[in-house]
């Protein structure tokens, strides 16, 4: 799984992520507006959430998922952590992303919901990845990105959503997406 590219380091994102997401199961709208206004910390602690990414604190050179230890993120390239209205974030310049190891908690099928904190820069037609865990040019997992441009993407084996979202570069929002066969 990468958190700022694909799966061969490319369609990277270029701006600021403060969290990063991924949960076992869909999550209800209402689940996901306590998220968006950081007031679910029962939903931190639910055992759906198989990756949860900040940026307070790095050991041994990796984000270690507040979920549990099992799944670090290892930074690749150039990765700076900034201050952010919500606390630490990474900041992104199209040089560096964050790898975690594969791992069977990472291998969803049933259902799914990525979400994440991002302030994108004006993103290219290609736009970047946010949270993906697919080989490149297939849907043989799940991901989340900024395609076409400044838009939002969900690509799942079972299909794709796109959503014109407008991102406007340099504003923070809370983004989602939710998949359940």
């Amino acid at each position: 799984l990468r958190i700022g590219a694909d799966s061969d380091g490319g369609s990277r994102f270029k701006g600021e992520i403060a969290s990063a997401r991924v949960f076992s199961r869909a999550l209800s709208h209402d689940e996901i507006a306590a998220l968006s206004r950081r007031e679910a910390d029962a939903l931190l602690r639910d055992s759906s959430l198989v990756g949860d990414w900040s940026f307070e604190q790095s050991e041994n050179g990796a984000f270690v998922s507040k979920a549990g230890a099992r799944l670090p993120a290892k930074p690749v390239g150039k990765i700076d952590v900034v201050d952010s209205p919500g606390g630490k974030a990474l900041r992104l310049d199209g040089s560096g992303y964050l790898e975690i190891a594969r791992h069977p908690a990472l291998d969803l099928t049933e259902a799914c919901t990525l979400e994440a904190w991002i302030c994108p820069q004006a993103l290219p037609p290609g736009g970047g990845r946010i949270i993906d865990k697919s080989q490149v040019g297939t849907s043989n997992g799940y991901l989340l990105d900024t395609h076409p441009g400044n838009s939002l993407r969900l690509i799942v084996q079972v299909g794709t959503v796109s959503h014109d979202a407008k991102l406007a570069p340099g504003q923070w929002v809370h983004v989602a997406a939710t998949i359940a066969a």
